[in-house]
């Protein structure tokens, strides 16, 4: 995985874009681009990503949106 932009928006979410390349299992070799964006106090990421052939700055998800076909969340739960 590869961070290519970082920053903070005025909510205080991080986001990310990154280039990741997967290294085992049955998607061993596949190439993904995707946007991040982690909630302020950490308990709550989300992601579009998207599968390409190799690193094109230009193909990076521009949007965070729940309908895409691409799209997860995932969720931190305290103990």
């Amino acid at each position: 995985m590869r961070i290519d932009d970082k920053w903070t928006d005025s909510d205080g979410n991080i986001w990310y874009k990154s280039f990741i390349t997967i290294a085992k299992g049955s998607w061993k070799g596949y190439k993904f681009q995707d946007l991040q964006k982690i909630s302020q106090f950490g308990t709550v990421q989300e992601i579009v990503f998207i599968s390409v052939g190799e690193l094109d700055p230009k193909l990076y998800p521009t949007e965070i949106d729940p309908k895409n076909d691409n799209y997860q969340i995932f969720y931190r739960v305290e103990k």
